[in-house]
């Protein structure tokens, strides 16, 4: 199997990007596997350069970096047969931790050659891909605060945590209606996730039973509640237990539409985006994504 590593070096808490070339020379060297190395040189470049590697007849394309980078990548990988590959580098690693990919950049490049592809879902929003999770309301709020804050984009847990509270605070849910598989469904939430995966990433798992490969997104409305309510059910999302309230429901769907009536804020793998209404759709096992092997024969 030929392998195109591609780093992008501003993902990240601030780790070297040298620990991850060179945890790749040693991992691929040593065993004589043919394998590039290249970088990112901005917004878009990933995508050029699996693009690229596809077209040149490399197996599995490798992304070292985060969801973002991720979703970059695999964009140009979805309906061909070149698998994606993962090295994490990112502050949350939401795919990463889906398959129980090492967080180490020296484990998980040594126990890549062992990995076998994984046909798993894509989902799709007006037109572009994600992944993971995409999602609107207070998530996506707050990312495009990440994006516009002072910290110029600093990632880690407490610029996140910082801002979330401060958007919280700020939120003012309004009434939607969910258009579906199975009808309609009125709500007022404080966010609707898109799951495909099962967490935003180090560890908060929104969707705990979603499954990237059974045709189904996981549309999990988070409705307005007192703010007690919701703290209580944080160390829940963190254990992987957030499934039942009152304020909680979870709608299984392969369609989705919703109309906000005004420009709202939306993210694709925590990637913001505006739009006045979302059309959702999955490609059912479009994307090859190189995994463990105890997880080919059950993704959960």
């Amino acid at each position: 199997m030929k392998y195109t590593f591609i780093l992008n070096s501003a993902a990240g808490t601030g780790r070297d990007p040298a620990v991850f070339e060179t945890a790749v020379r040693s991992a691929f060297n040593g065993g004589g596997r043919p394998h590039r190395f290249q970088r990112t040189e901005g917004r878009g470049h990933g995508w050029e350069l699996a693009r690229r590697a596809v077209a040149d007849g490399f197996d599995a394309v490798v992304a070292i970096g985060g969801d973002g980078t991720i979703n970059e990548v695999a964009r140009a990988l979805v309906g061909t047969p070149a698998a994606l590959g993962i090295l994490p580098k990112g502050s949350g690693n939401g795919l990463a931790r889906e398959f129980n990919i090492p967080l180490d950049p020296t484990a998980a490049a040594r126990a890549l050659p062992a990995y076998r592809p994984l046909a798993i879902d894509v989902g799709r929003v007006n037109d572009e891909l994600f992944f993971n999770v995409a999602g609107f309301g207070l998530d996506a709020r707050i990312a495009r605060a990440f994006e516009n804050s002072e910290s110029g984009g600093r990632r880690g847990r407490w610029p996140y945590i910082k801002l979330g509270v401060r958007e919280f605070l700020r939120y003012r849910p309004s009434p939607l209606t969910l258009h579906h598989d199975g009808g309609q469904t009125r709500v007022t939430p404080l966010l609707v996730a898109l799951a495909n995966g099962k967490q935003y990433g180090s560890g908060a798992r929104i969707a705990p039973d979603a499954v990237v490969n059974d045709g189904l997104l996981d549309v999990v409305v988070v409705e307005n509640a007192p703010w007690h309510r919701l703290l209580a059910a944080v160390p829940r999302i963190f254990a992987g237990t957030f499934r039942r309230a009152s304020y909680l429901r979870t709608i299984r769907t392969q369609r989705l539409r919703v109309d906000f009536g005004e420009e709202r804020p939306y993210h694709l793998d925590g990637e913001v985006r505006s739009g006045r209404s979302l059309v959702v759709d999955l490609l059912p096992r479009a994307l090859n994504v190189l995994v463990p092997p105890d997880h080919i024969a059950d993704p959960r």
